[in-house]
């Protein structure tokens, strides 16, 4: 990949150098009419040089090389003072790249590449908070909790009101079986927002993980109530499921299923809590609804209902 990477920008510098000269030819020649190709030129000189000289990713030049020319052409049909718009944004995503190198090779799945982009970044703005927060996470998708712990904390020793840190320390704590440290910092970061259902689904797990049904209940209805998905029923279905309170869980699947009427396994969810309370009724009608979705969970179900 490094290889290619170093090809392409190779590809570039000619391209730019290629075009560098015939913007000369043109102007000896006089060609009055040529000269707004010279913006072309410009961004891509521009796009070329900030490459090695920021440490970039040379696969930029994807979306850099097209849009350059995307802009000189367009400087042939329209006023530049109407221009700003696409220079714009020509310019903002060049600063994405520059300030956030890691970010191409973190959404490719290559997060060791990723890390070792945001480490350069940490080392060149040791006090920015959003270098160490996006280290963190990748160290995270990487499975290396630990690291990310590090780099969430330090996140937030820059930063103290910087939620989203507060709330992966808090995952990457939980994700390591530490569920009291990844409640505290759960709890902080909803002191910060308040009304982020993630947050308040990640802390309704960790109490799950430690017992705390109740509290549990409280975190995953809160969520609920700012974001109802699917998934946060699934999720409070089961905490009452432990606590045997199979009526509430029964009306938290049936809430699933009105979300997603097609989802299969909301059905045989729904079919096993009627089930547990004694209406075989019930659990026979999804069973029928299952029939259209999916054989395996229906005959599971059938199976269950008639042992």
């Amino acid at each position: 990949m490094q290889i290619i990477g170093i090809i392409l920008w190779a590809i570039g510098v000619l391209y730019a150098i290629a075009w560098g000269f015939i913007i000369r030819q043109k102007a000896k020649n006089e060609q009055a009419t040529e000269h707004t190709f010279e913006l072309h030129a410009l961004l891509l000189a521009v796009s070329v040089i900030i490459i090695p000289v920021l440490s970039l990713s040379p696969f930029h030049l994807l979306w850099m090389l097209p849009a350059s020319f995307v802009i000189g052409l367009a400087s042939m049909m329209f006023p530049l003072n109407l221009l700003w718009f696409p220079a714009s944004l020509y310019g903002s995503l060049w600063y994405v790249g520059a300030t956030n190198p890691g970010r191409a090779f973190y959404l490719a799945g290559d997060y060791a590449k990723a890390i070792e982009c945001y480490k350069e970044s940490v080392r060149l703005k040791p006090n920015c908070a959003e270098a160490h927060f996006n280290l963190g996470f990748s160290y995270r998708d990487l499975g290396d909790n630990e690291k990310a712990i590090e780099s969430f904390k330090e996140a937030i020793r820059i930063r103290p009101d910087y939620a989203k840190a507060h709330y992966n320390l808090g995952t990457a704590y939980r994700e390591l079986g530490r569920h009291q440290e990844a409640i505290e910092a759960y709890k902080q970061a909803l002191r910060i927002e308040p009304d982020v259902a993630d947050v308040h689904c990640g802390l309704g797990i960790a109490y799950g993980k430690l017992g705390r049904y109740q509290e549990a209940i409280e975190a995953y209805k809160q969520a609920i109530i700012i974001e109802p998905d699917q998934y946060l029923y699934y999720r409070l279905a089961a905490v009452y499921d432990k606590l045997g309170h199979h009526q509430e869980s029964l009306e938290a699947y049936k809430q699933a299923t009105r979300i997603k009427p097609d989802d299969a396994s909301a059905h045989f969810c729904l079919g096993a809590a009627y089930l547990a309370i004694g209406d075989k009724g019930s659990a026979l009608e999804e069973y029928k609804i299952l029939k259209t979705l999916d054989t395996k969970l229906a005959n599971g179900l059938f199976n269950d209902i008639y042992q």
